[in-house]
């Protein structure tokens, strides 16, 4: 994969928070990378430790791959330059936000509009250790409602253009 085609300077949803677009992105280029069975892991890899969390790449991996395989249902994750933010990229980043609020929030409860029970428990474990990694370099996701997204539900499972679709 080369920069041109992932375009790792864009970001068009910059009136988000520093935390949210650097996690989005990273989650959009993830997703992209394995939809088009490339690899983003050098950009990924070198993007996580400029931002002071050099675990953060492989607790992303993690993550995303048993969200990915495991998907109970097609999850919308758009490409890393679209303006808009998906109900489950909005979803995602919410439940990393709750997870550092530090409270006794199970996440798998959550998980499970994306994955099966079992799955859920194993995505809350590798959830829980991608939003320590991040609050470790500090950088500390919003759990506020000032997060935009496209709340079309038509358009939610559908094939837009410039989203990727996990099934």
């Amino acid at each position: 994969m080369t920069s041109k085609e992932i375009k790792p300077g864009c970001c068009p949803f910059h009136s988000q928070p520093f935390a949210e677009q650097f996690t989005l992105w990273a989650v959009r280029l993830w997703v992209q990378a394995f939809s088009d069975e490339t690899t983003a892991d050098e950009i990924l890899l070198d993007a996580f430790t400029r931002a002071g969390v050099p675990h953060g790449y492989d607790r992303l991996d993690d993550l995303m791959s048993i969200i990915s395989c495991g998907a109970a249902r097609t999850i919308r994750i758009n490409d890393p330059c679209t303006s808009v933010i998906s109900a489950d990229e909005k979803s995602i980043l919410r439940i990393l936000a709750r997870i550092q609020l530090g409270d006794s929030y199970d996440p798998s409860s959550d998980l499970q509009s994306f994955l099966k029970p079992s799955g859920a428990r194993v995505a809350g474990e590798k959830a829980r250790a991608f939003a320590s990694a991040l609050m470790a370099g500090q950088i500390q996701l919003s759990a506020s409602e000032r997060l935009s997204f496209d709340g079309i539900g038509s358009r939610l499972l559908g094939s837009a253009p410039g989203s990727q679709l996990i099934h």
